[in-house]
């Protein structure tokens, strides 16, 4: 009988978390952009939505009053264990569990709430319709940003114009300025 704690025959490969493929190409755009309003295309029955995919087949609605049992019903899964999202090893604070796959994720929030206690952890939540909060910000709204100096710099030389960050300074001063709202 083998040792409950034995070591795994083969160890993790450090680059499984990098599944991109070349020959699918790095644009995602163009494979979802015709998917969204085929996938908005909701059905009405007795005035309530549901999703087009093999329609039918899968019979609660996809609305507010829908995305609200969701959430309570997750709700009733905390209370049931005692406020955590889940009873299995990758649950746990100290797991540093990488990837996390939420298969039925409906309105988001148990992929937004592992999210922020796993910070190191990818998750992806797949529905069959998008009713997870859009996180972005709507036409017109505001951003507040609450910094020193909004320019970013760095002593060392490791901020390079290829860096992701400052790319993101230079496209925020530009807003900035087009905004008519420039920084200094």
């Amino acid at each position: 009988m083998a040792a409950a704690n034995a070591e795994p025959i083969v160890a993790p490969d450090e680059d499984a978390a990098d599944d991109r493929d070349s020959s699918l190409g790095d644009d995602t755009t163009s494979s979802t952009e015709s998917l969204r309003s085929s996938i908005l295309d909701y059905r009405r029955e007795n005035g309530r939505t549901y999703h087009r995919y093999k329609d039918g087949k899968y019979n609660l609605p996809n609305d507010d009053q829908e995305n609200e049992r969701l959430d309570l019903q997750h709700n009733l899964f905390l209370l049931t264990f005692d406020n955590q999202l889940g009873l299995s090893p990758p649950n746990h604070s100290d797991s540093k569990v990488k990837r996390v796959l939420d298969l039925g994720t409906g309105t988001g929030i148990w992929a937004i709430e592992f999210g922020d206690d796993h910070l190191e952890a990818e998750i992806v939540g797949v529905d069959l319709s998008p009713i997870q909060p859009n996180l972005n910000l709507t036409p017109g709204g505001y951003v507040e940003l609450q910094d020193i100096d909004v320019i970013m710099k760095s002593d060392d030389g490791t901020l390079t114009e290829d860096n992701a960050l400052f790319k993101w300074n230079k496209l925020l001063e530009e807003a900035a300025i087009k905004l008519g709202r420039p920084f200094e």
